[in-house]
């Protein structure tokens, strides 16, 4: 109990400092988009140091989910109180309702090349970043949890971090949801299609530390046997990732707790130089006071490796242990680095 009030208060005189300094500002832009010509709005978040400085900045794309928008991660999360804390900019792109992040027959529906080139070479252009793959993170939930593993993987020349939050992984179960077979087809008509852009089975192609892999998921949420498949592959092929789950469900009232932990997986991967070595320490501590979602799980987990409240990271050297931790604890991520 004593313990928890020391963290309580640090975390309010925390707060406070932070409320005494400039906080971080919005920008709302019009993308142009030379394959669906047309322009996409995107918003982006600028740490409260900025436009006092002149360093450059990594850069977090962060991707929403099916019936979302550019603004939804801003509205509804504190990316913006974390772009403070961490120096980091945030770019929320709007992907349409349902576009799932794939290049389409539709070619208003060219998500995967907006997001993975088009948007990555404007935002370069127009803010001064750290312009290299290391230094540029994806993340996303749900559907965009998808897009950000699916990019990631299939670009890995640009991205070198992937995180998802309730991603759904494979998309062959829900066949007939979410406007996907609008997107790819009717699954019936091409299951290769399904198979193919399926994470599950662009996961494949990884090696070992291409990029640096964290996901997560809710044990009462929908999409949990396509987050523990996914992880499941990836203990199989030996691929290092950080792997989570806790108390929850599919919704805000997941995401907007959790991406803080998300939030220091990235910061703490942006911080690695390409030999590993640090930039700068690595923070551990939580950086944001949030509430614990009162979900509760629906089932017992039969994962590999886990528990409902337990946290796996794994490495090519050492099989999972399960070490338990506390649900809405982080554990520091076992030597993960984009080379």
């Amino acid at each position: 109990m004593k313990q928890w009030f020391v963290r309580w208060a640090v975390a309010c005189l925390f707060c406070a400092a932070a409320s005494m300094a400039s906080a971080f500002t919005t920008e709302t832009l019009q993308v142009p988009s030379l394959k669906m010509k047309k322009t996409i709005p995107a918003t982006v978040v600028l740490p409260n140091s900025y436009k006092a400085g002149n360093q450059n900045f990594p850069v977090l794309y962060l991707l929403h989910g099916a019936g979302d928008n550019n603004n939804s991660w801003v509205e509804k999360t504190p990316i913006g109180e974390l772009a403070d804390i961490y120096q980091f900019l945030v770019v929320c792109p709007d992907a349409g309702k349902t576009s799932w992040y794939f290049d389409t027959d539709d070619p208003n529906y060219q998500y995967e090349t907006f997001t993975s080139l088009e948007l990555v070479k404007y935002i370069d252009a127009h803010y001064r970043t750290r312009a290299n793959r290391g230094s540029r993170a994806l993340c996303g939930n749900s559907m965009g949890g998808h897009g950000a593993l699916f990019l990631a993987i299939r670009h890995s020349n640009v991205f070198g971090i992937a995180v998802g939050m309730s991603g759904g992984y494979d998309l062959r179960p829900f066949s007939t949801q979410w406007d996907i077979n609008k997107r790819i087809g009717a699954f019936q008509q091409h299951p290769d299609r399904w198979e193919q852009l399926s994470v599950v089975t662009v996961a494949k192609s990884l090696k070992n530390r291409q990029i640096a892999i964290s996901f997560e998921c809710g044990v009462g949420d929908f999409f949990i046997d396509n987050n523990r498949a996914l992880h499941n592959l990836l203990l199989d092929m030996k691929v290092d990732h950080d792997y989570t789950e806790r108390p929850g469900v599919h919704g805000w009232v997941y995401w907007r707790p959790n991406i803080q932990y998300q939030a220091l997986f990235i910061h703490n991967r942006f911080e690695e130089t390409a030999d590993g070595s640090r930039r700068a320490p690595v923070i551990q501590a939580t950086p944001v006071q949030t509430p614990t979602p009162t979900a509760t799980p629906t089932a017992k987990p039969t994962v590999k490796g886990i528990t409902a409240t337990k946290t796996t990271v794994s490495t090519p050297k050492e099989r999972p242990t399960g070490e338990t931790t506390e649900p809405t604890k982080r554990v520091a991520p076992a030597e993960q680095q984009a080379k």
